[in-house]
């Protein structure tokens, strides 16, 4: 672990990390309240960076568990299709909660806690709106032009909005 007790930087972490990693298909992850989708590591350990995260381009991850991830506990890259990411409780990831380098992306109604970098990155024709950020670094920062953040409440972060475009 380097000098800020990152064990992300550590060479061998990320050969050992589970991803689930959707870029060449559709991840449709749609829970329900009753009986929401839940990513995390088996076991009674609480650190962050357990595992990787999920990656996708296309689909939606929608009334989820997702706990105690690494670089990024939700990260969207790949092709311009719509994806939506909505509902979820993300908690206790070491990086980033949700991770937007791609247009046309709807973040919603999340509760995001944590994160040592940022709880939400938003790309260009993004809309974030009506989630909730506790304890990060920063609550959300765009990343291009085209943003649209909107009607969050962001609590105890050091930087509430980091707008490092537009």
């Amino acid at each position: 672990v380097d000098k800020v007790n990152d064990p992300l930087r550590l060479t061998d972490w990320s050969a050992n990390a589970i991803t689930i990693l959707g870029m060449q298909g559709t991840i449709i992850a749609d829970g329900t309240p009753e009986q929401p989708n839940v990513f995390r590591p088996e076991g009674d350990d609480d650190s962050p960076a357990q595992w990787e995260g999920i990656t996708l381009g296309r689909g939606a991850v929608k009334v989820a568990k997702i706990y105690y991830a690494g670089r990024t506990a939700v990260q969207l890259n790949g092709s311009t299709a719509d994806v939506e990411v909505a509902y979820n409780e993300i908690r206790y990831f070491f990086w980033v909660g949700i991770d937007s380098h791609k247009p046309n992306v709807w973040i919603h109604d999340n509760v995001l806690e944590g994160g040592g970098h940022q709880s939400i990155s938003a790309h260009e024709n993004n809309i974030v709106e009506h989630n909730v950020i506790y304890n990060a670094e920063t609550g959300i920062s765009t990343e291009s032009d085209g943003a649209i953040v909107r009607n969050n409440i962001i609590v105890d972060s050091a930087r509430g909005i980091e707008l490092r475009y537009g």
